[in-house]
């Protein structure tokens, strides 16, 4: 009998992963629900739908209601998704509640005009996950200091496509490039 259920909860995940949208599917039925609240289900659903390198970005995005430890530890001890440096800045950046008189401080002084928004993407992360990944992220660091491939997308994206690339790369030093 267990193997029979432990088969449909595999076939009912497998589905699941591939749902764009999950909600009208969790309000189906109580089993879909179950499957929605299942950690494994929710750490293959990010990484099909938003990959490997993005799944924690995303899944600290969903907040407090999707993400836990439970699913934190199955995404980085089981699928061994991409832990950036650039995930776990951010993460200590966005980390808390939002202080609102300096929000208006660094606007009245122009400090930092770009970061300024009236939520903070891990404002309201339980103190336990945030504690786990930041743990996971500096064990990480401490065995890989190799810039991995997140960084390197990001750097990519936000300055070789953006039209700045003579600012990091002047061609007049490498007179081979043509």
């Amino acid at each position: 009998m267990y193997f029979f259920q432990s088969l449909e909860e595999e076939i009912m995940i497998n589905i699941f992963k591939y749902i764009e949208r999950p909600m009208n599917l969790i309000l189906t039925c109580q089993k879909w629900s179950n499957v929605a609240r299942n950690s494994r289900a929710k750490a293959e659903w990010l990484i099909t739908q938003h990959g490997k390198i993005h799944a924690l970005f995303y899944a600290v995005g969903l907040g407090p209601t999707f993400i836990n430890v439970d699913v934190c530890e199955v995404l980085i001890t089981e699928r061994k998704v991409v832990i950036s440096e650039c995930f776990i800045r951010k993460l200590l950046d966005h980390f808390g509640t939002l202080d609102q008189k300096l929000i208006e401080l660094k606007m009245e002084h122009n400090v930092e005009p770009f970061e300024f928004g009236t939520s903070s993407w891990a404002s309201d992360l339980p103190l336990s996950v945030f504690t786990y990944l930041i743990t996971k992220g500096y064990d990480n660091a401490s065995r890989d200091l190799t810039l991995n491939l997140g960084d390197m997308e990001l750097f990519h994206n936000c300055n070789i496509s953006g039209g700045r690339e003579n600012q990091y790369l002047n061609l007049a030093n490498f007179p081979f490039i043509e």
